[in-house]
């Protein structure tokens, strides 16, 4: 087999992590109009040097035909396919091209990393009435999310400025694609003959989520505050979870915070994994934990949810300060064990009331809202027997 193959076949091996975070952009769209993909191409790059400067992270970019290099064409194509972290694909006059590389990505990439777009006038000037179909219209790429875009209005521009940069956003969480093998794992209680929790730490699509010498990163992106981590697909009621963490405030690039309401916390109670304020028990960067509580029964006029100050830790230094988060389960409740630093964990331990139940029940998860932690140790296993299959 030579090794430059007009046939996208084997896949290339992408290239190590580079040392230096960065993000690499892919546009593959057809020549002519070459004004209008100028344009396009302009649009893309704008977006995606603001989006890795706010994050500080370099910021590469490729159309192909801006390349200047040596090689065989076709095989640079399927290099870049195989190595950049996002692609845009302009589908306008479904360009026989643009349509082969739509289907190497398509089978290679994860459909959140390839962004598919198309312009309704420059479709109509390149394909024959006869063949007059829009992308949604073919069978094959109709699954595919498409982004149709309008240069004609100032209103339109900005529409696609702002699905630009969500793409960019979006695909922020999971670069680097792989992750360096570090010690932060969860620690699950062995059910014996072999059956143990997933010994694995799951994010939500999009949210931030790296792995590397200093710990697990996670937390918000820029244009969604809340994210979290789960510790087992199993539906729990007695565990015990155990975090040590630094805040990492989200800024921009002038070292602004992009939020302000901030906390790290673990979620004690709910039904499922999208949960809010009312299952947590968290810290704030001001050293204040808080237990937030939904009643069972509601009273009318009743706040769906009320919090409570469990402690104060004093202001926390997100650059030194390193906090332990305990919560485990009870027979009577559950215990919250809170520490800065070194310090011994500190214990209160809560007591339900006739109204409210506050047993840890639920998918374990440690949450963060509108701010990124830095996980350095976690710790989990349940009392439970294991759920039946």
């Amino acid at each position: 087999m030579t090794m430059f193959s007009s046939w996208p076949h084997p896949r290339p091996e992408p290239p190590p992590i580079p040392e230096t975070p960065s993000l690499k952009a892919l546009l593959l769209c057809p020549t002519e109009p070459q004004e209008h993909f100028n344009r396009v191409r302009d649009f893309i790059w704008q977006e995606g040097t603001y989006v890795c400067k706010l994050a500080g992270i370099t910021f590469k970019r490729v159309r192909i035909m801006d390349v200047r290099y040596p090689g065989i064409i076709t095989q640079q194509i399927w290099d870049e396919i195989s190595y950049s972290d996002i692609i845009f694909l302009d589908l306008s006059g479904l360009n026989p091209n643009v349509l082969i590389e739509l289907g190497v990505a398509s089978a290679w990439r994860s459909p959140f990393d390839v962004v598919s777009i198309f312009n309704e006038s420059i479709h109509l000037l390149r394909i024959s009435s006869h063949r007059n179909k829009y992308p949604h219209e073919i069978f094959d790429v109709a699954q595919l999310r498409h982004f149709r875009y309008d240069f004609s209005t100032e209103h339109g521009v900005n529409e696609f400025m702002a699905t630009i940069r969500t793409a960019f956003f979006s695909v922020l969480g999971s670069v680097p694609r792989e992750w360096p093998s570090v010690e932060v794992q969860p620690q699950p209680i062995d059910w014996g003959a072999g059956q143990a929790l997933p010994r694995t730490i799951e994010a939500p699509p999009r949210c931030h989520f790296n792995l590397n010498d200093s710990g697990l990163s996670f937390g918000a992106p820029y244009y969604w505050p809340a994210s979290y981590v789960r510790l087992t697909r199993s539906k729990l009621r007695n565990c015990v979870l155990e975090t040590r963490f630094r805040f990492k405030p989200v800024k921009d690039s002038s070292g602004n915070l992009v939020f302000s309401d901030d906390w790290v916390g673990i979620k004690v109670r709910a039904s499922n994994t999208f949960a809010d304020y009312g299952h947590l028990v968290y810290v704030r960067p001001n050293g204040k934990v808080v237990r937030v509580t939904i009643p069972v029964i509601r009273r009318p006029g009743q706040n769906t949810w009320h919090d409570k100050v469990l402690m104060e830790l004093g202001r926390i230094d997100d650059q030194h300060d390193w906090i332990t988060l305990k919560v485990e389960s009870t027979d009577r409740g559950f215990i919250v064990s809170v520490a800065k630093n070194e310090e011994t964990l500190r214990q209160i331990e809560e007591i339900p009331t006739d109204d409210e139940m506050v047993e840890f029940e639920g998918y374990p998860l440690i949450q963060t809202h509108q701010t990124r932690a830095l996980l350095k140790k976690v710790y989990f296993e349940s009392k439970d027997l294991p759920p039946e299959v």
